[in-house]
């Protein structure tokens, strides 16, 4: 009998059924830029490596079970209730097929009220789900949209995080139309501009129990505070009396990225020199948010692809000291997953009785 290996908590990993795929490729894919096309074509290769994970292939990565929070479906803006209802429904019968490997977020069609209620409600009490994903932008529309504020209510009353992933397209801006700049740059842009929109919207005072993460940390947005503080000196820049442009939080802006917004630190891409890239985005970001809202991602099968750059990754972010080697362990993860202790103790039993 072999003890299992020290355990790791990853809360951002991608996989998509080939059921929701069927649906994406055949609705909307084919009128999308060729770069985001071959993301849905990259989306299948990743449902194919999340099997081998599941087969175990992964189990001793970098001498850790590398443990996947699951964000499926791809979209994260999905308007068909049907559509979620089984991704919801293949995501629990993943997590009851491997316990202590897997942990669901809830697919919802945010911007349809009832709807979404209902469905939130099924994935906290029936499937156990601990949050939902959601993208950067839905249809358009921002986060802050006056017909998301009955979506954020029913998870704050549900007690599920929002995990906040950058919308599947291009943002609307011609000049991201080479170089494949929508998601080199684009999805970061829009993760900081949503995490902006949100403050400013007071939806974090008007809900004090929501808890948000966003992926990548929040786009980088750390790098920006200097502009962003000044900016946020309304009076002084002349946009206070500005409709949309003088809206202010009660509280400092550092309040809210300091004590109220969570961060993932994936958003590097490899899918080769994880370990040295990977480390360098994770120490820069280290420097710029509060280690108390961080949590370690690896945004795998996407931004890396093969278990000996997700070894390198693991080891590179242990080796950027103490908070590298607890970000590596899990730390603040059971702030957004409260009975992790529970659901990673499954997964060491179920370990244990295999060895056995």
């Amino acid at each position: 009998q072999l003890p299992p290996p020290p355990l790791g908590v990853d809360v951002h990993a991608a996989c998509a059924f080939q059921a929701r795929l069927d649906g994406v490729v055949q609705g909307v894919a084919t009128r999308r830029s060729a770069p985001q096309r071959r993301q849905y074509a990259e989306a299948v290769r990743g449902g194919q490596r999340i099997r081998r994970i599941r087969g175990g292939e992964h189990r001793s990565v970098a001498g850790m079970r590398v443990f996947h929070q699951r964000r499926q479906g791809l979209l994260g803006d999905q308007p068909d209730v049907a559509i979620c209802r089984t991704i919801n429904d293949r995501m629990r019968e993943a997590e009851k097929a491997y316990p202590g490997r897997f942990i669901g977020l809830a697919h919802v069609p945010a911007l349809k009220g009832p709807e979404a209620a209902a469905e939130l409600k099924r994935c906290a009490v029936e499937l156990g789900f601990p949050g939902v994903v959601i993208a950067s932008e839905l249809q358009d529309q921002g986060l802050d949209a006056e017909a998301l504020r009955p979506f954020w209510k029913a998870c704050a009353d549900l007690n599920l995080y929002v995990f906040i992933h950058p919308l599947p397209r291009v943002i609307r801006w011609s000049r991201m139309d080479a170089d494949d700049l929508g998601r080199m740059l684009g999805w970061e842009f829009s993760l900081m501009t949503a995490a902006v929109r949100l403050v400013n919207s007071r939806l974090l005072d008007e809900l004090p129990t929501l808890r948000i993460q966003f992926s990548h940390f929040a786009g980088g947005i750390g790098r920006y505070m200097g502009r962003i503080r000044g900016f946020q000196q309304r009076g002084k820049w002349g946009t206070a009396a500005l409709a949309r442009h003088g809206r202010q939080p009660p509280k400092p802006f550092d309040h809210y990225l300091d004590q109220r917004l969570f961060y993932d630190i994936a958003g590097w891409a490899g899918p080769d020199h994880a370990g040295e890239w990977g480390a360098d985005w994770v120490k820069f970001g280290l420097q710029e948010l509060a280690f108390s809202q961080l949590v370690f991602a690896s945004d795998y099968p996407q931004a890396v692809r093969e278990a000996g750059e997700v070894a390198s990754y693991v080891e590179a972010i242990r080796a950027l000291g103490a908070n590298g080697r607890a970000l590596a362990a899990g730390v603040n993860a059971e702030k957004l997953i409260p009975d992790l202790g529970r659901r990673l103790a499954a997964g060491r039993k179920a370990s244990v009785e295999v060895h056995a």
